[in-house]
């Protein structure tokens, strides 16, 4: 059986014993969400209004429950930035990351990842 990769990304974060995920669709990461309507019955969705938002919600998560936090957004970095800055124990499922540039990136340097 043929799994896309947005079903591999699904199926990857099931094995890994993930059941929430904060996330913020659009963009680049549609393809995610449309195969998340195969797993709506296994992964609880938390829809946010902002994709900061989303990687604090997984951070917390992350740290009060002993589980890894997952969040996914759009093409916008500010949440992976702020995750890695704090030292969170949570997991970004993006699509864009590979493809940071300065005209891409709201609070930071791409290069070092830095805000």
């Amino acid at each position: 059986m043929k799994l896309k990769g947005s079903e591999i990304i699904m199926e990857s974060l099931l094995r890994e014993g993930v059941d929430v995920m904060f996330g913020y669709p659009g963009g680049a990461i549609l393809p995610t969400y449309d195969a998340m309507s195969q797993y709506e019955d296994q992964l609880h969705h938390v829809l946010v209004r902002h994709e900061q938002g989303a990687s604090h919600m997984a951070d917390g998560y992350a740290r009060a429950t002993g589980k890894v936090g997952v969040y996914r957004a759009s093409d916008g970095d500010d949440g992976f930035v702020a995750d890695r800055r704090d030292n969170g124990p949570s997991a970004d499922t993006g699509n864009r990351l590979g493809r940071l540039s300065r005209d891409r990136c709201h609070g930071c340097d791409p290069a070092n990842h830095q805000t």
